[in-house]
């Protein structure tokens, strides 16, 4: 299992096991089934802000999240461990 907090001054964390992708807020936990993730990818603007995004298979999405300048390289990780296990993934 991989958690991360990307953002220090934000209430938010990120998990990973298996297939499911994990979002929680506070009063707010959500859970994304790999097989139904289109696009997830960390983003950087023109002022060198980091964001990370998520694109669902029905075109639903979760963007603009803060990524702490220090969390670049876990919130990488953890997008690299998504999209092999993506891969990988087959139904029974």
């Amino acid at each position: 299992m991989t958690t991360i907090r990307p953002a220090a001054d934000r209430a938010l964390v990120l998990s990973f096991e298996g297939d499911v992708l994990e979002v929680f807020r506070p009063g707010e936990g959500l859970r994304y089934h790999i097989s139904l993730i289109k696009d997830f990818e960390l983003k950087t603007d023109k002022k060198g802000q980091h964001t990370w995004d998520i694109t669902m298979a029905n075109s639903y999405s979760n963007s603009g999240n803060p990524v702490d300048e220090n969390a670049v390289s876990k919130v990488t990780q953890l997008i690299a461990e998504v999209q092999k296990a993506k891969a990988a993934f087959r139904f029974d």
